[in-house]
């Protein structure tokens, strides 16, 4: 593992650690979809089904790392992340989850994300918004000022597995730590 890859998980780490406690909970996830429904003024029914879709994130995702099953440390998470990272099945669960994402993001339902819409991401997940054009912008590979739901799975997957210190997806969760 490089001291890249290294730098994207506690990236990510801290992005989603809501409550900068040290520890992911499934409380984080909550209080991201808590975010997100108080900034699109989501109704009830919008807004139980993130909170189901926040709580599935733990469950399939983190919980079973956690030594308690209750909370993860940043070096759990990352050695969830090297374990599973070449893992088909991850991958592919990794893919239908964010695919997911990409739909809860696309507030408008076009299709695509506008940088708008990007930038209401970053600011659930507790990301500094100012970050949220360069990331667009990297993600956004063939620069049509969207992005698209393949350019979205193609970042966030190479964000979690590659190696690469060039790759745009670095940027996918804001500016490394």
């Amino acid at each position: 593992m490089s001291a890249f890859y290294l730098r994207k998980l506690k990236t990510y780490f801290v992005a989603t650690d809501t409550d900068k406690d040290g520890v992911l909970t499934e409380n984080d996830y909550h209080e991201m979809a808590r975010r997100f429904i108080e900034i699109v003024k989501l109704d009830d029914a919008q807004g139980k089904k993130l909170h189901a879709l926040a709580a599935k994130v733990w469950n399939d995702f983190f919980k079973g790392w956690a030594t308690d099953g209750k909370s993860l440390t940043q070096d759990q998470l990352i050695a969830s992340f090297l374990k599973r990272r070449s893992d088909p099945k991850f991958l592919e669960s990794l893919k239908e989850l964010m695919t997911v994402e990409f739909h809860v993001v696309d507030i408008n339902k076009d299709g695509s994300i506008q940088l708008d819409e990007f930038t209401i991401m970053f600011r659930f997940h507790g990301i500094d918004a100012a970050h949220a054009k360069a990331s667009f912008e990297a993600i956004d590979s063939n620069s049509d000022g969207v992005i698209s739901l393949d350019e979205f799975l193609t970042a966030v997957v190479d964000f979690f597995t590659g190696e690469d210190e060039k790759s745009s997806s670095r940027l996918f969760w804001g500016p490394l730590v």
